[in-house]
């Protein structure tokens, strides 16, 4: 029997994500990871302890929460900009960086005014000296640690508003929306247009991930259920594009560093596509998690483990060797 650890939490969750660690510490026996929550008051950010060898009696699921910190709106995105700088994108329209030290987050600058009166929904990092924001405004913005002021704001730059961000190149992001749009913009260019802009006609962007070797390589999720791959170098259309076996809007996903994409969906689901790519036969898809009725809205992965967050209140952990399993 595969043990899926659950642990409830008091909160719907939004994101979670891990602290990146580096190689030689990937054999751990023990990660930290955040989560956001949101439609609450207050809401919060949390720091756990999340262990890679939960025993079925453990009174924690294998999750120790170590810190929580208050937050009035809710939890939009969560992305760490280099080794422990976590970066929170928030309903208010603000983004918020913290330390995440071994036990404890502390808030180390803000920026209130980037996205006024409109949710930031998406942050994204390259390394420690560069973030991106956007929001329901359509607003882009790049920020630099320790700047007050951003250091690029494109205004309009999406009209479809956009989900979900992510830094393809050095100064290039690909930005979603719910148009079907997703947009190559160059950040070092002054010009104010995309430098590529994708039609993924009839879907809703609702999630995106970048390949972790083949840099070239990002797939999307969409409102429908509906998955893409996209080759940034060579189309205007999508390598592919199937329906996964879910029900309801893909809301998160990953691609493992051996190349595997996992995902989570508004059904409660999450799902394992071991070798994404144009199907020679028959495409396979494993259920880590099978659908539980509420929706798992974010996942990560760390070493052996990968963790989720859920409208149900609760986080899931599970290990990628029991991944490989159905739950």
């Amino acid at each position: 029997m595969v043990q899926v650890n659950v642990k409830y939490v008091g909160q719907k969750v939004n994101r979670v994500r891990f602290r990146p660690e580096s190689q030689s510490f990937l054999n751990r026996h023990e990660y930290s990871l955040v989560s956001g929550s949101w439609d609450d008051k207050p809401n919060s950010l949390s720091l756990w302890a999340c262990s890679t060898r939960p025993t079925d009696d453990s009174p924690d699921a294998g999750m120790r929460r170590l810190h929580t910190v208050e937050l009035l709106a809710s939890t939009g995105d969560l992305c760490f900009a280099g080794g422990d700088i976590l970066a929170a994108a928030l309903s208010s329209g603000e983004v918020r960086l913290y330390r995440c030290s071994s036990n404890e987050l502390q808030e180390q600058q803000r920026w209130s005014h980037l996205h006024p009166g409109y949710p930031c929904t998406a942050i994204a990092a390259r390394g420690p000296a560069k973030l991106g924001s956007v929001g329901e405004d359509g607003r882009l913005c790049q920020l630099t640690p320790g700047r007050p002021e951003p250091t690029r704001v494109i205004d309009g730059a999406n009209s479809g508003c956009p989900t979900c961000l992510s830094y393809v190149r050095q100064e290039h992001v690909i930005v979603g929306n719910l148009a079907g749009h997703l947009q190559l913009w160059d950040l070092a260019s002054p010009d104010k247009r995309p430098a590529q802009d994708l039609a993924w006609s009839g879907q809703q962007v609702t999630c995106l991930a970048q390949h972790q070797t083949q840099g070239h390589l990002v797939a999307c999720g969409a409102a429908s259920g509906q998955l893409s791959l996209w080759d940034l170098r060579q189309t205007r259309l999508a390598t592919i594009t199937l329906a996964a076996p879910t029900q309801g809007a893909l809301a998160d996903m990953v691609f493992h560093p051996e190349g595997s994409l996992l995902f989570c969906a508004h059904d409660g689901s999450l799902l394992r596509w071991a070798t994404p790519g144009p199907p020679r036969g028959e495409v396979e898809m494993d259920a880590l998690v099978r659908p539980q009725g509420r929706p798992l809205n974010s996942l990560d992965l760390q070493g052996p483990l990968v963790a989720a967050g859920t409208d149900s209140e609760t986080l899931l952990l599970l290990s990628q060797t029991v991944a490989k399993k159905r739950c």
